[in-house]
């Protein structure tokens, strides 16, 4: 996937997928910064807006 990013550094999809695949590895963190770089080059896409919202929500749990 990185290789796919290389190539084409304005692939918001591509970073979607990207994020998502840390997400599930929980690394969240780098998967947070994904999902922002996403909505950096598309504000409307709403499968980066859902992820930050449930990693925001999976941070929350923790703290609790």
């Amino acid at each position: 996937m990185r290789y796919i990013l290389a190539r084409d550094v304005y692939s918001a999809d591509a970073e979607f997928v990207l994020g998502r695949i840390l997400e599930l590895k929980s690394s969240l963190k780098e998967a947070r910064y994904y999902f922002q770089q996403v909505l950096k080059k598309d504000n409307e896409h709403s499968g980066a807006r859902d992820a930050l919202q449930r990693l925001s929500k999976k941070k929350y749990k923790k703290l609790t």
